[in-house]
């Protein structure tokens, strides 16, 4: 676990120091905004966090903002709202594959009938597809709390 050291000095600037091997201090200024600059590697895009012209790892973008009460609370609004979604899409998930072997097991019952699988099971069938939807809405909606945590931290500059 990546601990975070945190000093406050008389200018109302604020010095962070994680414990990684290759740690740097960073130095929250006056006019220090955290910054966020898109990068490209290959096709794939990702994003970059900047403060005072320095990346900031995960580690240390987190005690940044965890050192800003009003940015603390919307970091762990992010984390709460993305376990519970985490948690949804996992028992959605649940709920879906447990409907599919119930209907297949209602299919292989009925084998001798004619029609389609979904008119033989459709209760099942219809859980099973609702499941799904409802996984991917839940596991694919959208967090903006990490967003308005950076906006409450670059707030107070």
């Amino acid at each position: 676990m990546i601990s975070a050291l945190i000093y406050a000095n008389a200018k109302d600037t604020a010095t962070i120091k994680t414990k990684t091997p290759d740690s740097t201090m960073l130095k929250a200024k006056a006019d220090s905004t955290i910054h966020i600059k898109a990068m490209r590697y290959g096709k794939y895009w990702y994003s970059q966090y900047i403060l005072n012209g320095t990346v900031l790892t995960t580690e240390s973008l987190e005690a940044c903002l965890m050192a800003y009460n009003p940015s603390a609370i919307e970091l762990q609004q992010y984390k709460m709202v993305r376990k519970h979604n985490l948690h949804a899409g996992i028992i959605c998930a649940a709920i879906s594959i447990s409907a599919m072997i119930a209907a297949g097991i209602q299919v292989n019952g009925q084998s001798n009938q004619t029609g389609s699988l979904f008119s033989r099971a459709p209760v099942f069938c219809s859980i099973s597809i609702s499941g799904l939807i409802a996984e991917f809405i839940s596991l694919g909606g959208r967090n903006d709390h990490f967003d308005k945590a950076i906006s409450a931290y670059n707030s107070r500059f």
